[in-house]
């Protein structure tokens, strides 16, 4: 079986490769891949209970069984069985765990949480107490062919599995497996033994004394199958918490046994691999919002041609943690093989460290001929829907939704009368008596960046076109101490006076006459023509120019571009993005406004209720959609260079003239070799 799927995996990563040879696939069509893809059949195992809790849900004796709780005690209820067959565990039982696990010996695994005394407890048959493991939170158990129990738990907060043996009572932990708490995982078994799932896929897990490693046999990333998620919120049906137990079978699928805490009902969910005719797309990522996953798990679904396989650090899948190196090399990659005319299909900004180079070297490819074809009009979406190539005839991406961001400063400290703008801020920081932290306490360097990121210009001493730079400006000088003062350990423990201001959802919304209410007031961040809300260029999708599947890849773009598919659904939670889009951006805020002040229970993760959406948070809403600024791509190199030097004037190593000379030079240096 393991061998079985190891072979799939091996041919889909050759289908995947194949697309690399860009030199000789230029003339593949669909039909040329072979692409597997995961298909699903669900099956209702066990209702509703009527009465009672449910206690367990589990595989036992090559079937389904729910444990649960009600008149007379615990009971045992097979699939398939009707309800007068339920079989008696035990009479009565005083405290009842949040998780109930039957062995094939007849002893009972019980799981007590926080909430209910944080242990693990073994009963016998009889339902007396073998063994208590104390301050052991359990999470998943399962029982091998061989009756080997292991057990998924967590002590102070650190998740770890081991065997357990339950006639001792012996926790034997296994290492080596890099378990993640911030990660949902779930133990399973396979004709080879011991198994985990998490939201990266299944694994095989050898377990040999107390050491273990394991491997990935069924990846779900890059698939259609993506009901079970890391994150629970972006569906609402299913997720990893609600993953009762799985096991692989001879038949070279997997049963997952989906509990509905609800009403005690459990679903059944056969996986399998299927050969599909598709053509992938590598989409290069770091990281993603849950709405652009859900619209790549739609198009994978919905796609004849088409299957996106998403390329992220390697490590994120195994570890749940990415080291420095890897990230760098990750970001290195990227830019090397996407500048020598290799690489992935898509792109996402955030993959690449040196989006600008790919720019300057026409990497990415011009979308203005898709968008002249598919009769797709930019006046119908936002400024920043469409960012600007090597010149402004040109468009080298698309951004289809975004999360803008802004800023508020204490009228205190500016001033009734100051023009909102980076000399004023920074005068009035610099002439400011008191202390103040800035941006929930941002350090001395992230400071520097704030102030920095959004000229073109640096404030007037670069110029790019003459290849000059004079960094020896009052301005300068007086960011630098701003940026020492309020970044300092003794200044970021005080009242915030400069923070962040909440644009997003609606009802969370902060306008100017709200913050003037509160003694603040809106500004945004800085650019050389104003302040403005502001965007990452990380969020920008883009086509390498080299790829033979880039028809592909617009077909992709023509999705995400249409208006039902940016139109946020509230349903479940408030939108935490804003289509690009003129008509879905319309109607995500009419939506809002019409169910103002009907869900005063709910609140966002950081406390703001959003029941309440006026027609004055939409107006500035919109107006903050016309005028949201990119942040500049070019100046990153000399920002890196301005960090690197200040470094020394914040440690107190060097005063601020000898550092603004090291910075002239350097950057000078960079300005002649470019």
């Amino acid at each position: 079986m393991k061998k079985y799927l190891q072979t799939i995996l091996l041919t889909l990563c050759l289908c995947i490769l194949t697309a690399c040879g860009r030199e000789n696939s230029a003339s593949s069509s669909p039909a040329d891949q072979e692409f597997y893809d995961i298909r699903k059949e669900e099956d209702t195992v066990f209702g509703a209970i009527l009465s009672g809790s449910l206690l367990g849900t589990q595989f036992y004796d090559d079937k389904p069984i729910q444990i649960f709780s009600d008149v007379g005690g615990i009971w045992s209820l097979p699939a398939g069985a009707l309800p007068t067959d339920k079989e008696n565990l035990l009479p009565k039982f005083s405290s009842f765990p949040d998780s109930w696990f039957l062995t094939s010996t007849g002893k009972s695994i019980l799981f007590y949480g926080r909430f209910s005394g944080s242990c693990i407890r073994i009963l016998d048959e009889a339902g007396e107490i073998l063994h208590t493991l104390d301050k052991i939170i359990g999470r998943s158990v399962c029982e091998t062919e061989e009756g080997k129990i292991y057990v998924l738990a967590e002590e102070n907060e650190k998740v770890f599995a081991a065997e357990l043996n339950p006639d001792s009572g012996v926790l034997i932990r296994l290492k080596g497996l890099n378990l993640s708490q911030a990660k949902l995982q779930c133990l399973g078994t396979g004709a080879e033994g011991l198994m985990l799932m998490d939201e990266s896929g299944v694994w095989s897990v050898s377990a040999e004394e107390n050491s273990a490693s394991r491997s990935l046999v069924l990846p779900f990333s890059g698939t259609s199958y993506m009901d079970m998620i890391s994150d629970p919120g972006s569906n609402p049906e299913l997720s990893l918490r609600d993953a009762a137990a799985f096991r692989m079978t001879d038949e070279d699928s997997v049963e997952l046994l989906w509990r509905y805490e609800g009403d005690g009902g459990v679903l059944l969910q056969t996986l399998r691999y299927e050969k599909i005719p598709k053509t992938v797309l590598r989409f290069r990522c770091y990281q993603i919002s849950s709405w652009l996953a859900e619209c790549i798990h739609t198009f994978n679904r919905t796609n004849e041609h088409y299957q996106i396989v998403l390329e992220q650090p390697p490590s994120s899948a195994s570890t749940g943690s990415i080291s420095t190196e890897e990230l760098h090399d990750f970001f290195q990659r990227t830019d090397m093989e996407i500048g020598a005319g290799k690489g992935a299909d898509l792109i996402y900004g955030g993959a690449s460290q040196n989006l600008s180079a790919l720019l300057e070297k026409g990497a990415l490819e011009d979308l203005t001929p898709y968008l002249k074809r598919a009769g797709i009009h930019r006046e119908d979406y936002f400024p920043v829907a469409f960012p600007q190539g090597k010149d402004t005839n040109t468009i080298c991406g698309i951004v289809p939704q975004i999360t803008p961001s802004s800023l508020w400063i204490s009228s205190a400290v500016l001033g009734a009368e100051a023009d909102p703008d980076i000399e004023s801020v920074i005068n009035a920081l610099y002439d400011y008596p008191g202390k103040g932290s800035i941006y929930y306490g941002l350090s001395q360097s992230a400071l520097l960046w704030l102030f920095l990121n959004g000229t073109q210009d640096f404030w007037g001493a670069v110029d790019f076109k003459r290849g000059t730079c004079d960094f020896d400006t009052e301005l300068f000088r007086k960011i630098l101490e701003v940026a020492k003062r309020y970044g300092s350990q003794a200044y970021r423990d005080s009242p915030e006076i400069l923070g962040d201001r909440f644009l997003v959802p609606l009802g969370a919304f902060e306008t100017k006459s709200e913050l003037e209410a509160q003694g603040k007031a809106a500004i945004g961040f800085f650019f050389d023509d104003g302040v403005y809300a502001r965007i990452s260029p990380n969020g920008i999708l883009a086509i390498n120019a080299d790829s033979p599947y880039k028809e592909g890849c617009w077909e992709f773009f023509a999705f995400l571009l249409q208006e039902e598919t940016q139109q946020a659904n509230p349903e479940y939670s408030p939108p935490s993005s804003l289509p690009t889009n003129r008509k879905a951006f319309a109607a995500q805020q009419t939506d809002l406004l019409e169910r103002s002040g009907t869900r005063e229970d709910v609140t966002l993760s950081y406390g703001i209720l959003y029941d309440t959406c006026t027609e004055e948070d939409a107006a500035e809403q919109l107006e903050i959609m016309e005028t949201v600024h990119f942040l500049p791509l070019h100046t990153q190199a000399v920002l890196n260079i301005i960090y690197d030097e200040a470094k020394d004037y914040f440690d107190g190593l060097k005063p601020a003239e000898l550092i603004i000379e090291n910075i002239n030079n350097r950057v000078q240096l960079y300005l002649n070799e470019k």
